[in-house]
């Protein structure tokens, strides 16, 4: 990806309204996330980050991990905290995901 706008750094600074470019999806602008759904797939570092980077910018979103409720008790309460959907391994570990909210 090429950010062809103009780039901001630093803290309180948001890169809303810079525009960039993908061979595969041409160009593309950040604003457009407001009520997007959107899923990621995987809870590793990039996974959350990515998440709650998209919440923040208005997306819907939902989380998928093949991992269980236990092995992501660390990840799971900022992210229902933030409002994002969390989809594990098993549904009957839905009662422990909420347990899980701080």
């Amino acid at each position: 990806m090429k950010n062809v706008g103009q780039e901001m750094h630093g803290p309180g600074n948001s890169v809303l309204g810079t525009r960039y470019t993908d061979t595969a999806c041409g160009e593309m602008d950040l604003m457009e996330l407001k009520d997007k759904r959107v899923l990621v797939v995987g809870l590793g570092k990039s996974g959350v980050a990515s998440a709650l980077f998209l919440k923040a910018h208005g997306a819907r979103v939902t989380v998928s991990d093949t991992k269980s409720g236990d092995e992501l008790r660390n990840e799971i309460p900022a992210l229902l905290d933030h409002g994002i959907t969390v989809e594990t391994r098993s549904e009957e570990h839905t009662s422990e995901l909420q347990s899980l909210r701080h």
